[in-house]
């Protein structure tokens, strides 16, 4: 068996301060290896490969909460790979009616529930201090948004509420951070983006048996966990502990990227020979 890293980026590979630094020693080890691996993140694409063009692995991307998908170029799964577009030195696939369906949703939204959020497609230079600090380039990069929406919110704790049961009952689904909602359709998520990229690794080297490798912190990262061969969940500080239903997840001993690092070493020291 050949394993395949599936990892969430946020208080995976990074930590509260959004620094890879302290995961750069397994980023090295899996390059060495020749391991395949798959950084999934609520950011856009454009986010996610400025952040990775310095990376010691060129990885494979999932952006958007499992709303796009992006192939390295010289990547031999693009023989199976159907693509929208290329940005960089990607390949990107993404559902291009999604972004259309969430935008009149909202337009439906505001109209019965009242002027109570701004789109990150509407925003303007006037938005920029609530945009946790981006500079230009970053916000520019973060507005480029294939097939979901971002959101800051303007309105009263009812207006919420109401906001919430009118985008469920369209199919779609809310994602609160603390600076920004998200936007999704309900078919999109980690868990079929993360299917969608095994099954070409299947159909591009059939050879091969697969052993799907998973780490995750966030709510967003428990659909992926839940269907990996080997699920690690990574601690956050100050944070409550993410559950799992299934009880044959990994537990990393550290917070974020410095537990990430151990506990990706630990696999790769104590499984590989098993595998």
């Amino acid at each position: 068996m050949k394993p395949i890293i599936f990892s969430g980026l946020e208080y995976c590979l990074n930590n509260k301060r959004a620094s890879c630094e302290l995961s750069y020693d397994a980023l090295y080890e899996i390059g060495a290896r020749s391991i395949p691996l798959v950084i999934s993140s609520s950011k856009s694409l454009e986010e996610l490969i400025d952040l990775v063009h310095e990376f010691p692995v060129i990885p494979y991307l999932i952006g958007e909460n499992g709303a796009s998908f992006a192939v390295p170029m010289d990547s031999k799964l693009n023989k199976h790979f159907s693509w929208n577009q290329t940005k960089v030195a990607y390949n990107v696939t993404y559902d291009p009616n999604s972004k259309s369906l969430i935008l009149n949703v909202l337009e439906e939204a505001r109209s019965q529930i009242g002027d109570c959020f701004i789109e990150f497609s509407k925003i303007n230079s006037n938005h920029s201090s609530r945009l946790a600090d981006l500079n230009y380039s970053d916000l520019k990069r973060a507005l480029n948004r294939d097939a979901n929406e971002v959101l800051i919110w303007q309105g009263n704790d009812y207006q919420w509420w109401q906001f919430v049961n009118f985008i469920e009952e369209k199919s779609l689904r809310v994602q609160s951070s603390e600076f920004f909602i998200q936007v999704m359709d309900t078919k999109h998520t980690k868990k079929t983006a993360m299917f969608a990229l095994l099954t070409l690794f299947q159909e591009t080297f059939p050879e091969i048996p697969w052993y799907s490798v998973g780490f995750g912190s966030l709510e967003e990262d428990v659909l992926m966990l839940e269907h990996v061969d080997y699920p690690v969940v990574v601690r956050r500080p100050k944070l409550k502990e993410l559950r799992l239903e299934r009880e044959d997840y990994q537990l990393t001993h550290s917070f974020t990227s410095e537990g990430w690092n151990e506990s990706l070493f630990q696999f790769l020291n104590l499984n590989l020979q098993k595998l």
